[in-house]
C-alpha cells in the first residue's frame, strides 16, 4: 500500500537533497583543482528530478565563478 504523499510545507530537506549541499560547499572551499568535486555532484544530479537538478547546476555555477573570482 503506497504511502500518500506528504505536502509540500511539511517535506524537511534530508537524504540525496541533503549531500548536494554538503558537495556543493566542499565545492566551494576547495581553491585549485576542484572540478572533480563539480563531476561527483554532476553524476549524482543526473538522478534527480529535473527542477531539482537545474537547482544543483545553479548552484555549481554560482560555486564555480565565486572560485574564479579568488583565483
Amino acid at each position: 500500500m503506497p504511502r500518500k504523499p506528504t505536502p509540500k510545507k511539511l517535506r524537511k530537506p534530508r537524504g540525496k537533497w541533503l549531500t548536494y549541499n554538503v558537495y556543493v560547499g566542499v565545492a566551494a572551499n576547495i581553491h585549485g583543482d576542484h572540478f572533480a568535486v563539480f563531476l561527483k555532484v554532476m553524476g549524482i544530479s543526473s538522478t534527480l528530478p529535473p527542477r531539482k537538478a537545474r537547482q544543483v547546476a545553479n548552484r555549481l555555477n554560482e560555486c564555480a565563478d565565486y572560485l574564479d573570482q579568488q583565483a
